[in-house]
């Protein structure tokens, strides 16, 4: 009767700058690294975006053979911890502030000029939901060139039979979709549960909640 959209972001976000399909996504990367055949990096790589998955992704590269690992970013790297203390360890370089003019067969051009060579070039700049699959009766709103289902604190949308929740609303830290999650199931309740159900012996009333536990029939006391 109702379907809970909670697909998350696996959609890797790419700037259409020129030489773009020459850039590898870091969840690709990171996925085929982790293979029985992962993938042949050169000598010198540049990463796209300094977070915490950027990182990841020059620990990879070191592993796989690479000798020199730069993370470029337009602002001041976001990586912090263990990720970026593992990174730093093998050799990893931060340089910022680093915007992307085009990457060549010789590695990336900034907006300044200058070349960083590399033979490798993959970007972290995170992901974004896929959505084609839903409905037109679903919202989504486009911002910063990526689509998001428009929903409310509660995680109910456009469409009464459709919620959502996590990052297909917006981006955020796991911690704050757990949160979401538990939100919606509370608030999700009175619509999933409270809907009438056939008399039965047990019986005392036409109406089933397991959310707020009154006149429970036969039905809410199985589950």
């Amino acid at each position: 009767d109702h379907v809970i959209v909670a697909v998350g972001t696996h959609q890797p976000r790419i700037i259409p700058f020129p030489g773009h399909e020459r850039v590898i996504p870091a969840l690709d990367f990171l996925k085929s690294a982790k293979s029985v055949k992962p993938p042949k990096v050169g000598k010198q790589v540049v990463i796209i975006g300094a977070g915490n998955v950027g990182c990841d992704v020059a620990c990879e590269a070191y592993r796989l053979g690479a000798q020199e690992v730069t993370l470029v970013d337009i602002q001041k790297p976001l990586a912090f911890g263990k990720e970026k203390a593992a990174a730093e360890a093998l050799g990893a370089t931060f340089r910022w502030p680093v915007q992307t003019k085009e990457i060549t067969a010789e590695g990336l051009i900034d907006a300044a000029g200058q070349l960083i060579p590399a033979q490798t070039v993959i970007i972290s700049i995170g992901d974004v939901p896929a959505l084609k699959f839903l409905p037109e009766t679903v919202e989504v709103l486009t911002v910063g060139g990526a689509g998001w289902i428009k929903t409310d604190e509660a995680g109910r949308t456009s469409d009464p039979k459709i919620l959502a929740v996590g990052d297909v609303e917006k981006p955020g830290l796991a911690t704050n979709a757990h949160r979401c999650a538990v939100i919606l199931v509370f608030s999700a309740r009175p619509v999933l549960c409270c809907r009438p159900h056939r008399k039965t012996a047990r019986s005392t009333s036409q109406s089933c909640c397991r959310c707020c536990r009154r006149s429970r029939c036969g039905r809410c006391r199985r589950s």
